[in-house]
């Protein structure tokens, strides 16, 4: 995501057209589940990566709302890339989401 993409990059809490104020939630789209806001307006954000089910979401949802509230930093945590060099000189750049904070694959 972009710096004022989201509310934790610097994006205003407040929808500029209706004036509702937007409140992190668990929501879906057809690439999943994620945490995002929504106003009188329509779906107005969205603030996470997706997760694998509804339930990862609503667990981290608590966790996301201490965030925005400004009681601990948010550090992405690097990923691992790789170029993976296909037949016929197609170049790949892989980002391995599936690392845990050591780095060791799951």
């Amino acid at each position: 995501m972009l710096p004022g993409e989201s509310i934790l990059s610097g994006a205003p809490d407040t929808c500029s057209d209706c004036k509702k104020r937007l409140e992190p939630k668990v929501m879906r789209s057809p690439a999943g589940y994620y945490i995002g806001t929504s106003c009188d307006c329509g779906p107005y954000s969205r603030e996470s990566d997706y997760f694998k089910d509804r339930e990862a979401a609503e667990k981290a949802l608590p966790l996301y709302r201490v965030a925005v509230a400004g009681l601990i930093e948010v550090v992405p945590i690097p990923q691992k890339r790789t170029t993976d060099y296909r037949p016929g000189g197609l170049t790949v750049e892989i980002l391995d989401d599936d690392l845990n904070p050591t780095g060791e694959t799951l």
